[in-house]
């Protein structure tokens, strides 16, 4: 079966989105033009309750944002989960196969641009794609399968590539932290999140 890592790696993708503010603060201390950075954590609740985001803000109060956030109770991490099947294979292949649920599991990549309406309020909106995998979970009735009988495989041919537009705000609370909050259609949520800004303000 052919599957997408990057919904397994989550951390990786986040780690690689502290490293470009790394490195963008370094580009910006050796420039002319002051740049502020946030850098936090985001989720869009309630079905993806893990992610990472980055935001650049030139001193003409406009920036970019950009985010990741991904699914982390995907029932492909279910001890009951079978990956060398697909739920094709097995409607076709296991006799008296019941069907008993789905989920679906969701990444996401975002950008959007930014302004900032005073020192404490800023404002955003775009958008992104969100990666759509569905499970499905069967009960084999010879109980050959699965964890007496039950278990979980992916329908890879039933996988969305989907367009989500966001916006929102970003609320500073401290010299340090901002707040996060907006409103998501793929998949439809409430993302809430914190940052912490560089330089200190």
């Amino acid at each position: 079966m052919t599957r997408s890592t990057p919904s397994r790696r989550p951390g990786a993708t986040v780690a690689a989105l502290a490293l470009l503010l790394v490195t963008a603060a370094s580009a910006g201390a050796q420039t002319a033009t002051p740049l502020r950075f946030g850098v936090g954590y985001v989720a869009n609740a309630p079905d993806q309750m893990a992610g990472g985001s980055l935001m650049v803000v030139t001193s003409r109060k406009i920036g970019l944002y950009v985010d990741a956030k991904f699914n982390i109770d995907a029932a492909s991490r279910d001890e009951q989960f079978d990956a060398t099947r697909t739920a094709l294979q097995v409607e076709n292949e296991v006799d008296g196969v019941i069907y008993i649920d789905s989920q679906d599991s969701y990444q996401s990549f975002n950008a959007a641009a930014v302004y900032e309406v005073n020192p404490s309020l800023s404002v955003y909106a775009g958008g992104g794609i969100a990666r759509m995998t569905r499970y499905r979970q069967y009960k084999d009735p010879a109980e050959q399968l699965g964890l007496a009988g039950f278990f979980w495989v992916e329908g890879p041919d039933e996988a969305q590539t989907l367009t989500n537009v966001l916006v929102g705000l970003f609320l500073r609370v401290s010299p340090r932290v901002s707040l996060q909050t907006g409103y998501e259609s793929q998949p439809k949520g409430i993302t809430v999140g914190a940052s912490l800004r560089f330089p200190k303000q």
